[in-house]
């Protein structure tokens, strides 16, 4: 394990690896879960953590940090050989691979940086030029064009086609920001209440808990 991709990690990144990935393959241990159901738990505790991550956190550095850490963990934990977790990690991202959207490995920092910083000038380029035009107006063109098949039409067609694609990606990237932001919020306003009842009101914490399923039961017939 390389301590210096391990330091790449935040206190708070390594906090979300305990509780979505190591305590969750600790459940499945004491539940005698398969290999697979293992791996699987795994795999979902991962896309937590990166769900978890801001934009810029999931880097190159802090996937293979995140995948070295769970590789120690499980080393230490399970006492199983770090060929065997090696195994574990290689069958994890697999399975990352098949989920929708997948979970991929980020490319080198580096080249990505860019490779993005080009196709981000492209895009805002060409957004900037079409900035007052409504995708319904860019459509009706689309529809104009679609007969066409000279050159020039074929190639007015693409980029028509693509500067509604930038839009419509523009629009779905905000509203998913906001989403991501008000859960973010809302997770940490929450931890926070339930973390002060705990210790400034432990019994009503008690009598919350031994009501949970009560208070599940009208919250479905409250739908």
């Amino acid at each position: 394990m390389s301590q210096d991709i391990i330091e790449v990690l935040s206190f708070e990144n390594k906090q979300v690896l305990n509780t979505e990935v190591i305590a969750r393959l600790v459940d499945a241990n004491k539940a005698h879960k398969t290999k697979d159901g293992f791996i699987f738990d795994a795999s979902e505790g991962f896309a937590e953590f990166v769900e978890s991550l801001n934009a810029d956190e999931f880097t190159k550095e802090v996937w293979e940090g995140a995948m070295d850490y769970i590789k120690a963990e499980i080393v230490n934990t399970f006492k199983i050989s770090p060929n065997t977790a090696k195994d574990y990690l290689t069958e994890i991202v697999e399975i990352l691979k098949l989920r929708n959207p997948a979970i991929l490995k980020p490319a080198s920092k580096k080249a990505d940086a860019i490779r993005k910083a080009e196709k981000k000038a492209e895009t805002d380029a060409k957004l900037a030029e079409f900035e007052h035009v409504s995708v319904e107006n860019l459509t009706d063109t689309l529809v104009e064009l679609a007969p066409k098949t000279d050159k020039d039409s074929i190639a007015k067609f693409k980029e028509i086609s693509s500067v509604i694609k930038s839009k419509n990606d523009a629009q779905v990237k905000e509203i998913e920001k906001q989403e991501k932001d008000d859960r973010k919020a809302f997770k940490e306003s929450y931890t926070k209440d339930f973390k002060d009842i705990f210790t400034n009101e432990y019994e009503f914490a008690q009598y919350l808990h031994a009501n949970l399923a009560k208070y599940r039961a009208d919250f479905e017939k409250s739908k």
